[in-house]
């Protein structure tokens, strides 16, 4: 449970120097976080309301640790990457912290 909490507040950390940040109260369809690029000149009640990313956050302890992602978070039905999930995985304490950002296609293509 303390390493999901430190691996979230890096993540939103990071996250929130590029990105609008949205939350979850519960981490429903693998979203920890929903995010929006900074973008003045659109809205969400605009007939294409602005696309959201979807990021969820791993942080593994050792090389031991197991990660796992359903995969109907990461693709559709035929495969298909989507285009808007993002896993951010941490690892590491104070100066030997580490991060990794791999997209749907990363995963699909790497695992």
């Amino acid at each position: 449970m303390e390493n999901g909490v430190l691996g979230e507040a890096r993540a939103k950390a990071l996250l929130l120097e590029r990105f609008w940040v949205l939350e979850r109260s519960v981490d429903v369809q693998g979203a920890d976080y929903l995010i929006q690029r900074k973008l003045n000149e659109t809205n969400f009640m605009d007939k294409e309301a602005p696309k959201l990313g979807v990021v969820q956050v791993k942080f593994i302890q050792n090389g031991d640790t197991y990660i796992s992602i359903k995969k109907s978070y990461v693709c559709d039905q035929y495969g298909e990457p989507y285009n808007e999930f993002f896993l951010l995985v941490f690892s590491g304490s104070e100066d030997d912290a580490q991060s990794y950002l791999l997209s749907a296609k990363d995963i699909i293509n790497e695992f």
